[in-house]
């Protein structure tokens, strides 16, 4: 069965986390490949440095510019330490990161995306997922290696003391 037909037999909602990798494949060949797959893609996270290198994107509406172009219902943009940006058919939202000194940061995009996505999917707001998002995201910088259990309580001190506290 193609994608096109899966979707369209299936009422559900597909996430896609976009991580370019240099060393396996070419920029072209990403960005061809990409541009027939992202408008499948209901919910999109990018890293602001794939979004401007690989899929053009530019300046502070990336995530909007984005979503119109591959006519996704949510993009959502990580920036690094400048936090996330989230763009929705009703507006964006951004996110700050928390500062933390970082351990590894092996894995710290993924935790982020896992969170975002738990939030969503039970229908929090995306200012919230983001928020819980990030949190995580800071958390995940102070654990070596590329597991994380990270609990509840823990991502609720970080978004209640602004991050100021991680300590491990």
């Amino acid at each position: 069965m193609s994608f096109e037909a899966l979707k369209e037999d299936v009422d559900t909602a597909t996430a896609f986390d976009l991580n370019y990798r240099s060393k396996l494949w070419s920029r072209s060949t990403a960005k061809s490949t990409y541009e027939v797959l992202l408008p499948k893609v209901d919910l999109l996270f990018a890293p602001e440095r794939d979004a401007q290198s690989i899929l053009d994107g530019t300046g502070e509406a990336i995530a909007d510019e984005l979503r119109t172009r591959f006519d996704c219902e949510t993009v959502v943009v990580t920036r690094g330490a400048d936090g996330a940006i989230a763009s929705i058919a009703e507006g964006s939202a951004s996110q700050s990161a928390f500062d933390t000194e970082t351990l590894d940061p092996i894995g710290t995009g993924d935790a982020f995306v896992g969170t975002f996505l738990s939030r969503y999917v039970r229908d929090a707001s995306v200012s919230e997922a983001l928020t819980r998002a990030a949190a995580t995201a800071a958390l995940k910088r102070t654990i070596k290696g590329g597991l994380t259990v990270i609990t509840e309580d823990e991502v609720e001190a970080v978004i209640a003391e602004g991050g100021s506290e991680i300590d491990r």
